[in-house]
């Protein structure tokens, strides 16, 4: 029997990635079923989703590469204009299977940070900000346009700019940065870090992410 979406979304929400690897061994269809909850960001679930989607994409890796990879392609595929399908989450969700697959899907990386179709945006300055924590040396090729997405008029964009760009390293965000600490946006923007979906500042997500450059500078 195939899983089921209320049984996929109860263990995302316990956080339980090792029960989810195991029902995909046992009934299948759980990384499709992840695709279908994770579609807004605003919720617990979706992250929980995008997290998941490494931990079992791994574990499949492991007896099934070859099925890892049919679902990165048909992926990529839904975030083409051709493909009539909207991967809402697709960006977040093809960076989180790199950090678990960097050898495997060492070919994503490059696609995910460059997406600049205005839907997909906003995931994409994540899924760089996801990369850089793990493998900056990738993302250094879209330094200025993180940089850029420093003024976007969207709250959320701005925060994942300025935390990709802390994640980075890039001493040229400094000044841009700096000025994005006195942002008066007061609206809050939903963060999830931790398996915590948390309310933040624009400004303080800028001044973490300074300090995190700051560090770097003092103990390279």
């Amino acid at each position: 029997m195939k899983a089921k979406k209320s049984e996929v979304k109860k263990l995302l929400l316990e956080r339980d990635y090792d029960k989810l690897c195991d029902l995909e061994h046992r009934s299948g269809g759980v990384l499709r079923l992840l695709r279908s909850v994770a579609y807004d960001r605003e919720e617990l679930v979706f992250w929980r989703a995008i997290e998941a989607a490494g931990h079992l994409t791994n574990f499949m890796a492991k007896t099934n590469p070859e099925g890892v990879r049919n679902f990165l392609r048909r992926l990529i595929w839904a975030l083409s204009d051709e493909s009539g399908d909207m991967a809402w989450s697709g960006p977040e969700m093809l960076a989180e299977i790199f950090i678990r697959n960097p050898v495997l899907c060492e070919d994503i990386a490059p696609i995910v940070i460059n997406l600049d179709e205005p839907v997909f945006r906003k995931g994409a300055v994540w899924a760089a900000g996801r990369i850089a924590s793990d493998y900056p040396e990738i993302v250094q090729e879209v330094s200025e346009d993180l940089i850029n997405e420093i003024d976007n008029p969207d709250p959320e964009t701005k925060a994942y700019a300025a935390w990709a760009l802390g994640c980075l390293g890039d001493k040229r965000a400094e000044k841009h940065l700096k000025r994005l600490t006195s942002d008066t946006t007061p609206d809050e923007v939903k963060f999830y870090s931790d398996g915590k979906l948390k309310k933040v500042k624009v400004s303080a997500v800028a001044k973490e992410a300074l300090e995190k450059i700051e560090s770097s500078e003092e103990n390279s």
